[in-house]
């Protein structure tokens, strides 16, 4: 993942526009856990990248970090120097991955920190580290590799409060999704009937199981939130 990447992500969610898919819900403070799809010319070229992303008080899209056991982070350059990140990965962004066990506590969370993005980057990087808890276990010239153990932390980790809420608008397009997922599969059996004969194709039919379970993943979801 490239600087300039998740750069462009966050001026396209701050600017409401671009072809990105991006899947998001609160996890406290200005922190958004997300699943993104980064769409670049031909397609997604990026497909379902995990990102933690980072506003401020204003709403505005400002920082984001990308992947679980070893992080890329990036924060827009007029927003640096303001404790964004520092804050977020201490107080949500860690305590997330390993109270969710999204990364085994037993293996430590690493970053690789280049100086091929400028020497004052390159020691700001490393400052913001090392305030975490972050541990150098290969140092070079060109390259800081850097790693946090679970036995390590030492901040609060009591600020999480995951939002898991889903609106009636995005479930009913989950189930348009699914049934042209349904006609996709259907016109496939048809077209491998007609030009190759009955491959008894019904043994897969996991279109069908998937509706039958986001219908009852979705029952159980509008029963909880009723009560």
């Amino acid at each position: 993942m490239r600087d300039e990447t998740i750069r462009d992500l966050l001026r396209n969610l701050n600017k409401g526009k671009g072809k990105n898919l991006v899947f998001k819900s609160s996890i406290g403070g200005n922190i958004e856990f997300a699943k993104v799809w980064i769409y670049q010319k031909n397609g997604f070229t990026y497909k379902s990248q995990f990102f933690f992303l980072i506003k401020n008080d204003l709403g505005k899209y400002v920082a984001a970090v990308c992947g679980f056991n070893n992080l890329h982070w990036y924060t827009l350059f007029e927003e640096r120097r303001k404790g964004y990140l520092s804050k977020a990965l201490k107080e949500y962004i860690i305590p997330f991955i390993w109270g969710k066990e999204l990364h085994p506590i037993e293996y430590p969370i690493n970053i690789s920190i280049s100086r091929g993005i400028g020497p004052r980057n390159f020691k700001a990087s490393i400052n913001l580290a090392k305030s975490i808890g972050f541990k150098c276990a290969n140092p070079n010239e060109d390259l800081a590799e850097m790693n946090l153990n679970y036995n390590e932390l030492n901040f609060p980790t009591n600020k999480l409060k995951v939002d898991h809420y889903i609106s009636k608008q995005s479930i009913d397009s989950i189930k348009q999704k699914t049934k042209t997922i349904i006609d996709i599969y259907n016109q496939i059996k048809d077209e491998i009937f007609v030009k190759v004969g009955n491959q008894d194709l019904d043994e897969f039919d996991i279109p069908y199981k998937l509706s039958l379970k986001l219908d009852a993943i979705f029952w159980e979801y509008e029963n909880k939130i009723s009560h």
